[in-house]
């Protein structure tokens, strides 16, 4: 990305991986992985992080939050620009990985 090519007023995010987020009645529902893959709204992925703010820590110390998107349209896991609609974000401490 070129932060020549941004508009300040407008916030970015760059997110280089993101996982078809499905719920249980979704997957039942969707039985082939062409049908877990195509015609997606919602994507999720997660960010590893530490209680104290330092890069890496220990095991005690190392949480994630995990960030569900929903898109304005329906989308394959193949495309490359999704506006989003909405985002949830959720924080997970040590013992709930």
């Amino acid at each position: 990305v070129n932060p020549k090519d941004l508009d300040a007023k407008y916030a970015y995010i760059q997110v280089t991986h993101v996982t078809p987020y499905l719920e249980d009645k979704e997957l039942e529902e969707r039985k082939t992985d062409f049908e877990k893959s195509h015609n997606i709204r919602r994507f999720v992925f997660e960010t590893p992080f530490t209680v104290s703010g330092k890069r890496q820590g220990g095991v005690e110390e190392q949480c994630k939050k995990r960030t569900v998107l929903t898109s304005r349209s329906r989308a394959s896991r193949s495309n490359c620009v999704v506006k989003v609609l909405s985002d949830v974000q959720e924080l997970h401490g040590p013992a709930s990985f």
